[in-house]
């Protein structure tokens, strides 16, 4: 049984391998594109691929075939850095019909003559290579650039997730707070209330991911958005809504410090719990939206704090100390 036409994330596999086993009918994952008429790699798929994590596994060029990965200016790329894919070989496409100039563009004469994909690519340890996404799917967050198909093949290996589209959303005004968000399907009884699926994805995230690689919010879809050729349409995702309804800002003298402070952070970091131990960042939260949230904690309180008192840990609890403390101090003043 031959799979293509789209990234193939081996978790979903689980209920075939499992009542059908790896080896008879075998499952063989290839990698192609039109213009190598048309399959170009073939990755046999194992149930220990189940378990696996990293990009979609599409194995070793078809006889004939060689791969070349290489940057943005043509270089190549050592092993274990993603590059962009270059394809050489007799099954090339002689070009675009009537379309010299794109021609020109994607077929390089050579020697040795090859054809510029605009799949970004990784050579993997056993020697063959994995599919991270399409050149222009690359994102740039924070200075950090963000293979979103390295994420999504994350997430769904959660067992209620079938599939999953990560893209940039902007909490800020202007690009200055830009987040990831994380939509997935499949998770039908979390639509309602996406809280608890949305902190076991977190935790998922934690445990495998850089902090620059982990979404900020998840939401819960009936399906992904395609476009015309059947792919995942990112421009046609929704904006993330609130969190969870919330209850006002508490008030007045008998709200304590803890509470509106709390209250601040989930209207900054767009979260509906703000647990008094938990890390800003482990929310979701970034070093631009730190600075937002504590003008509006000095803006609340009449205080002058600087951003440095949390370098030992940003927390309500923490937080909460030093605003109360110098509450106390300007009090006695």
């Amino acid at each position: 049984m031959v799979l293509g036409g789209e990234r193939l994330d081996p978790a979903a596999l689980r209920p075939w391998l499992e009542r059908y086993g790896d080896d008879r009918p075998q499952v063989v994952n290839m990698y192609g594109i039109t213009e190598a008429t048309v399959h170009a790699s073939y990755r046999p798929i194992r149930r220990a691929d189940l378990d696996g994590t990293g990009p979609s596994p599409v194995g070793v060029p078809l006889p004939g075939l060689v791969f070349h990965l290489r940057d943005a200016t043509g270089r190549p790329v050592p092993d274990g850095t993603p590059g962009e894919l270059h394809i050489e070989g007799p099954a090339l496409a002689r070009g675009y019909l009537a379309r010299p100039e794109l021609t020109a563009e994607r077929f390089a004469a050579g020697p040795p003559r090859t054809y510029r994909t605009g799949d970004r690519l990784v050579r993997l340890p056993d020697g063959g290579y994995g599919y991270l996404g399409r050149v222009d799917d690359q994102l740039k967050v924070r200075g950090y650039r963000v293979e979103p198909g390295e994420i999504e093949a994350l997430l769904v290996r959660h067992p209620e997730v079938d599939a999953a589209a990560v893209r940039p959303h902007d909490y800020g005004e202007g690009g200055d707070d830009v987040r990831l968000v994380a939509y997935v399907t499949g998770a039908a009884r979390h639509r309602d209330d996406p809280a608890p699926l949305s902190a076991e994805l977190t935790a998922l995230a934690a445990a495998e991911l850089p902090p620059h690689m982990r979404p900020s919010a998840h939401v819960v879809l009936d399906a992904l958005p395609l476009t015309a050729n059947g792919k995942t349409d990112r421009t046609a995702l929704p904006a993330p809504g609130p969190a969870t309804a919330r209850e006002p800002e508490p008030e007045g003298p008998d709200a304590s410090s803890g509470a509106r402070i709390a209250a601040i952070w989930r209207a900054v970091l767009d979260v509906g719990e703000v647990p008094p131990d938990a890390d800003f960042f482990d929310l979701g939260g970034t070093s631009l939206t730190l600075l937002r949230m504590f003008e509006r904690v000095n803006a609340a309180f009449g205080t002058d704090l600087d951003v440095t008192v949390l370098i030992d840990g940003a927390t309500v609890a923490s937080l909460t100390s030093h605003i109360d403390a110098a509450r106390t101090t300007e009090g006695d003043a």
